[in-house]
């Protein structure tokens, strides 16, 4: 397991060791030296067009070039097996029982109440869309609890969650709103909000996923506590699945490397998941 000195430590050292330039909060020079691939077209222009300024813009540095960006784990992860027809060893690294027909980054979803909610990977899985959210050094950061709802979600009296089918997510986010549930490690009103989003799509079948990176002591503790609160609260009714980085690294290499060592080293030498010795108990 990780704290949050040991993860910036880990990623200043990977750069260290591909004499990878960094400065004093932990950013890159360019985008690209922060990522195992080049982007593909369709993934730069999604990124892009996403509100996260995760590739800067007028001289403004990116988020996508912290070294702790989740957005570049989850890139770093994905956007491989967006490039390659054969994406078979993700499919069993995610325990997926159909085979993944797309992948793209920063899905926009309309909750009906002006912007979208951005999910960072969709994935197009038989006739069901797999949103997932990611999840790196972020956890750690928080010292109060999450932002709640602005007052619109529940504005009129409307029952947004409820009238999409979701009566369990409206309870918890209800919960959330006025304070007699607190969340500190797991950002669910992100979380509430992706599924409003994604359960307005209609004419699909939607789940949404949690992916990250196992914490260590006290802060890794509470933030599995409060994924199995989620869960036990809100997670049979929209498919929800936590699962770990270090998890998927270690079934992409139980899978057999298979012309994929190049990109299974880097995700271990980089993130520290997926051989034997670096696997972290999961929740």
């Amino acid at each position: 397991m990780i704290d949050a000195s040991e993860g910036k430590a880990r990623q200043r050292a990977w750069a260290e060791g591909e004499d990878i330039s960094v400065d004093s909060d932990g950013y890159v020079l360019k985008v690209e030296e922060n990522l195992f691939l080049p982007m593909s077209p369709a993934t730069l222009m999604e990124l892009s067009d996403g509100s996260g300024n995760e590739l800067g813009d007028l001289g403004r540095r990116g988020k996508m070039q912290a070294l702790h960006s989740s957005s570049a784990l989850a890139y770093n992860v994905f956007e491989y097996w967006r490039q390659q027809e054969d994406r078979e060893p993700l499919r069993h690294a995610l325990g997926l029982g159909s085979s993944i027909a797309s992948i793209r980054f920063e899905g926009k979803f309309s909750t009906g109440l002006g912007g979208p909610a951005h999910v960072d990977v969709v994935l197009e899985v038989g006739d069901r869309t797999v949103g997932v959210e990611s999840k790196f050094l972020e956890p750690f950061w928080s010292t109060t609890p999450y932002a709640t709802f602005s007052k619109r979600y529940f504005a009129d009296g409307i029952a947004r969650w409820t009238d999409i089918g979701l009566p369990r997510c409206q309870a918890l986010a209800e919960q959330v709103y006025t304070g007699d549930l607190e969340f500190l490690r797991l950002d669910v009103p992100q979380l509430l909000k992706h599924a409003l989003g994604l359960w307005k799509l209609g004419g699909r079948e939607a789940s949404l996923w949690y992916l990250y990176l196992e914490l260590a002591g006290k802060v890794g503790a509470r933030h599995r506590m409060e994924l199995e609160r989620f869960e036990q609260s809100a997670g049979e009714e929209i498919g929800f699945k936590a699962l770990s980085y270090d998890q998927v690294m270690g079934r992409l290499r139980e899978f057999g490397e298979a012309g994929h060592g190049k990109y299974l080293s880097y995700l271990e030498n980089r993130y520290g998941g997926g051989s034997p010795s670096a696997r972290r108990t999961p929740i």
